[in-house]
């Protein structure tokens, strides 16, 4: 047998596991820290939002997409811009509508007024071709009234010198 050698404090302490090593438990810790870190940065929020332990607010669009963080907010600028643009559309769309409307009943009022102008304008002229159908007719038979008279006078100039006899000359 081999003697017996004493043993130092070194050799008798057993060695040491990997968990108890101080490099080790640095390295977890700062492990740990820039998880952390990360985490707080929003870094692994687009993994975690399923889970619900994402950092900062999240919204999936109706395509499945996960937006979070600054580019949530981005997004949510460019919807509000494009509802107020489309909002100013409509409102323009409605104004425009609305003028059109209002030049179709000022045209259709100004036609209904120059048909009501019209319509008196043939009524007049109706009327005065009638107050000039009566004239005419009037004046025809005064015309005709004295060439009866006429007639009847030259008729009675005969009949008085056929029977005085042929006159002498």
């Amino acid at each position: 047998m081999l003697p017996a050698t004493p043993q130092t404090d070194s050799e008798a302490t057993p060695p040491k596991r990997w968990h108890q090593r101080p490099g080790v438990r640095v390295a977890a810790v700062l492990l740990v820290v820039v998880l952390f870190l990360g985490w707080k940065a929003g870094t692994f929020d687009r993994a975690l939002v399923n889970v619900g332990l994402n950092a900062k607010a999240c919204a999936r669009n109706g395509f499945g997409a996960t937006f979070c963080g600054k580019e949530l907010e981005e997004r949510q600028a460019e919807q509000r811009q494009a509802q107020r643009e489309s909002e100013a559309a409509e409102h323009k769309a409605s104004e425009e509508e609305a003028a059109l409307k209002r030049q179709d009943e000022a045209a259709q009022h100004k036609a209904s007024e120059e048909l009501a102008a019209m319509t008196r304008k043939g009524e007049e002229a109706q009327v005065e071709l009638q107050r000039q159908s009566e004239q005419a007719q009037r004046e025809s038979n005064e015309e005709l009234a004295d060439l009866k008279r006429q007639g009847e006078a030259a008729e009675a100039k005969l009949q008085r010198e056929s029977e005085e006899g042929p006159a002498v000359e």
